[in-house]
């Protein structure tokens, strides 16, 4: 009887720790544990804006998030931002790799970065080159637009 309320109480508090690990966890954890990213606290930064294709089994599909910050001297150092666009593994540029996915997922031109005022930084996953991140910076708005690829 009691290995019964010990097996009870146990399933119902790893029940409660799971729901509050998913309700506390943004979608800076996410990208900190699928590209080894984050983006500092001291930044004091905001999602103001989230779209992605739905939910799937195996997580594959394409999120986008638009964030807002105060602090841009935390943004400035987070990467070695490039003004220039180079290809992506699909694209022949990061803003062509963003528009496609953005379209993909139906997000509305206002909420589209202006591609020419973008920093941009790239990555792909190096154990599957067919996951890809993009992130646009826009200093005068202070912007961070996101894009995630995962086939």
């Amino acid at each position: 009887m009691k290995n019964k309320k010990l097996c009870i109480i146990l399933g119902i508090t790893l029940s409660i720790l799971t729901i509050l690990y998913f309700w506390y966890t943004d979608c800076w954890t996410t990208m900190k544990i699928n590209w080894k990213i984050s983006i500092p606290y001291m930044s004091l930064y905001r999602e103001i804006y989230h779209k992605d294709s739905g939910p799937s089994f195996l997580g594959d599909g394409t999120r986008y998030h638009i964030f807002s910050y105060k602090n841009e001297k935390y943004i400035e150092k987070m990467f070695d931002w490039e003004q220039e666009e180079k290809a992506t593994e699909y694209e022949s540029s990061y803003s062509e790799f963003m528009k496609k996915e953005l379209d993909r997922i139906e997000v509305p031109e206002k909420e589209q970065p202006e591609y020419s005022k973008c920093k941009y930084w790239y990555d792909n996953d190096p154990n599957d080159n067919r996951d890809e991140i993009v992130i646009c910076w826009i200093e005068d708005e202070n912007r961070l637009y996101v894009t995630e690829f995962f086939a």
